[in-house]
């Protein structure tokens, strides 16, 4: 009898058979706003301030590394989100000259 995988469509569903696609539609009817974008850290800062004009106080933002010096960041404990305001989050990080400490950003506003 031959193996036949399930197709990803189901894959991917979670235990009430939704997709991810169908939470992304979930938060827009929520009046949500998916956010996302690409940051680099300022280099001999002890801070950098993003502006997105979709973020708002209540706004969820994580980030994702995509650099081996931003991924270092993370792991050195000193990295996180100090500050969300209207039209910008502030990320508190380590004060060197590192000018490759780029990210992915996204979340919900």
């Amino acid at each position: 009898m031959a193996y036949n995988p399930a197709p990803i469509q189901q894959m991917i569903q979670d235990s009430e058979g939704r997709t991810p696609q169908v939470w992304l539609r979930w938060f827009k009817a929520l009046d949500s706003v998916v956010i996302t974008g690409t940051i680099t850290l300022d280099a001999n800062q002890a801070s950098t301030t993003f502006t997105d004009p979709h973020i708002t106080p209540s706004s969820i933002v994580t980030l994702t590394p995509t650099t081996a010096n931003a991924a270092l960041e993370v792991g050195n404990g000193s990295l996180y989100i100090s500050s969300v305001t209207d039209g910008a989050f502030t990320v508190t990080h380590a004060n060197n000259a590192q000018t490759d400490r780029s990210f992915n950003y996204g979340g919900f506003s």
